[in-house]
């Protein structure tokens, strides 16, 4: 049976070398896109109003989501300090710091979430064995307390000095630590 095509959709594209083809296949998404956009009639204007609003409405709750998560990362922190990484503990604090990393921008958090992003990128790189103490343990520590003053001070300008300042430092000792491992690890 051979597959429908759509006017106006691309091709499979098929590009042979002596030892191996290269399949693109078709990208329907821009003819879909098109069709939207060429359809004015179809675009709910009251339906973006009514989403912005309910968006607005929520904002109230976004500093007391964010402080939530500070409280959940430190507890998860002290709980990895206390009683070791295992049995979900290290698990618990990097889906805390994921979370952190994928909303607190959306929440008005931007900085918040680079540094949770950066702080994954260690959680995700070193062994948990490492984060109880010693100066991983540290600089996990550094990050979540610069979590936590971000939100504390309400810094929701990516662009303030202070806040940048230390989400960059933050960011380049973590490359630092991480680019050493790689290095040691190729040796």
């Amino acid at each position: 049976m051979k597959p429908r095509q759509r006017s106006g959709a691309p091709q499979v594209t098929i590009t042979r070398a002596a030892d191996h083809e290269v399949i693109e296949p078709r990208n329907v998404l821009k003819a879909k896109a098109a069709v939207l956009l060429a359809e004015p009639r179809d675009f709910d204007e009251t339906a973006i109003r009514r989403a912005e609003q309910a968006l607005k409405a929520l904002s109230i709750n976004f500093n007391g989501w964010m402080e939530e998560s500070v409280r959940n990362l430190s507890s998860a922190r002290h709980e990895v300090k206390a009683n070791g990484p295992l049995d979900g503990r290290a698990s618990r604090l990097h889906r805390v710091a994921h979370d952190i990393r994928g909303q607190a921008a959306t929440l008005g958090f931007p900085l918040a979430a680079r540094v949770g992003a950066s702080l994954c990128r260690i959680l995700e790189a070193e062994p948990a064995s490492k984060m109880q103490t010693g100066h991983l343990a540290r600089l996990v520590d550094q990050h979540i307390d610069a979590i936590a003053a971000i939100v504390r001070e309400g810094v929701t300008n990516a662009q303030h000095r202070v806040g940048e300042a230390l989400t960059s430092e933050l960011e380049t000792i973590t490359d630092r630590l991480l680019s050493g491992k790689a290095a040691r690890n190729l040796h």
